[in-house]
């Protein structure tokens, strides 16, 4: 078992509240730098985003700079070129696949019928220089972080539920979830190699490198039915409030949520329909 998380941790945290783990990643050759160099190169370019290293913790712009060399030589030169790199959905690929099964099998398992089961999952690899600051910012998805390679702080609260809502309604599109303001209360965990943070959905986070090494962490996603049908309800909140409505906040209302959900889920299957 890769991810060293037992019942007791999930069942004390219910999946709202983060903890920290540990893990048995560090050094699997499937996570070198040399693997990840040859790893970015052969995932899809859709699936490679590139930021510079030095933004400021309050950053709510979406704003992604374009990849201006391949993958494989940012990944080389992250610290000369000062700029960090995610690699998304590596799910793709099928050596990353198999590695994000292996991790996820035995949590899968011990999650039972947790929110319906686990629906989708997902792995990233963020790859930054020292001083690189990842923006507060808000995921829909259950996370577990690991730290491969270097030193990572990583800051954690829950900010205003109206702020939250407005945050994940922005995602509907291409939105990062970035937040404009910091909670209130946080608090810090420190990552070194073979450390990992269990970040749930809502919480916002922000990342910092710390030291003078090489930053890599690996990220395990997951989703589940009750996650699909919030994200379902802020997309419909979304497009109600750009026809000048004011929607009624998910979770007012079980009857008005699944409504809502399922209103989403015809409109998509309908568009899909008829672009395909």
């Amino acid at each position: 078992m890769y991810v060293h998380v037992d019942r007791d941790t999930w069942a004390a945290n219910e999946g709202k509240r983060p903890f920290g783990f540990t893990h048995g990643l560090t050094g699997d050759c499937r996570l070198t730098h040399e693997a990840i160099v040859k790893l970015s190169d052969r995932i899809p370019i859709s699936h490679v985003e590139m930021n510079n290293s030095d933004l400021p913790t309050l950053f709510p712009t979406d704003d992604v700079p374009e990849l201006d060399r391949s993958p494989g030589e940012i990944v080389e030169q992250v610290i000369e070129l000062r700029r960090w790199l995610a690699l998304s959905n590596l799910e793709v690929d099928s050596e990353m696949k198999a590695l994000i099964d292996e991790c996820l099998d035995p949590i899968d398992e011990m999650l039972g019928d947790f929110q319906g089961g686990i629906t989708g999952r997902e792995g990233y690899i963020f790859i930054a220089p020292p001083g690189a600051t990842t923006p507060a910012h808000l995921d829909f998805e259950h996370n577990f972080l690991l730290q491969i390679q270097g030193t990572k702080r990583v800051t954690v609260g829950f900010v205003d539920p109206e702020l939250e809502a407005r945050t994940l309604e922005s995602m509907t599109g291409t939105g990062y979830g970035r937040l404009p303001e910091l909670p209130k209360q946080t608090e810090e965990f420190m990552l070194k190699p073979g450390d990992g943070i269990y970040i749930s959905p809502r919480l916002a986070h922000t990342i910092d490198t710390i030291g003078d090494d090489l930053s890599v962490s690996f990220s395990l996603v997951f989703h589940t039915p009750w996650l699909e049908r919030g994200a379902k309800v802020h997309a419909a909140n979304h497009d109600l409030r750009r026809l000048g409505l004011k929607p009624a906040p998910y979770g007012s209302s079980d009857r008005g949520d699944k409504f809502k959900a399922g209103a989403v889920t015809i409109w998509r299957a309908a568009k899909s329909k008829i672009t395909s």
